[in-house]
């Protein structure tokens, strides 16, 4: 099954109403943080990440990433939350087709990364709650620099209806 551009922008579209409105998160983009995030959210608590995946090879090329190492390395460490560390998110989600759903979670186990969850992107149905991957609060320039995204990202949605 091969999916559109436009069907991973409606994914991302469905992933900030999720973040917004159902994780209650006061800073919402897309493209944004220090691994450009899909989708990322920040409330009082959490950061939210939301990566969409719309085949079975995007998703296992992801795995290849630097980030996803440098979540698990957040775990053990006590680090410092500056520069990259800021952008580490307390939870993380793959947004799948449903046709991707039972290989995602699959994934997820095979390749050691337990507190990672899964989004059915059709239904939009939680199909893998993701736990914390670590609990210390987002910092306050994350929310700033986020911030600051929003605002480009309003601006350019205005200009495009000029």
């Amino acid at each position: 099954m091969h999916l559109e551009k436009s069907d991973s922008r409606k994914i991302k579209h469905k992933a900030l109403l999720w973040l917004r409105l159902d994780q209650r998160c006061a800073f919402i983009a897309t493209e944004a943080g220090g691994y450009n995030s899909d989708a990322l959210g920040i409330n009082e608590n959490k950061m939210i990440e939301v990566e969409v995946k719309t085949s079975l090879e995007d998703l296992k090329n992801d795995f290849k990433k630097h980030k996803h190492r440098q979540y698990f390395r957040s775990e053990k460490d006590s680090l410092d939350f500056t520069c990259e560390n800021r952008w580490i998110p307390t939870h993380f989600y793959f947004a799948v087709p449903e046709t991707l759903v039972e290989d995602a979670k699959k994934i997820i186990v095979d390749k050691g990364y337990e507190p990672y969850g899964v989004i059915n992107a059709d239904s939009w149905k939680v199909e893998r709650r993701a736990k914390w991957i670590h609990k210390r609060p987002p910092v306050s320039e994350a929310k700033f620099i986020l911030a600051l995204r929003m605002g480009s990202e309003l601006i350019r949605f205005h200009e495009a209806m000029l």
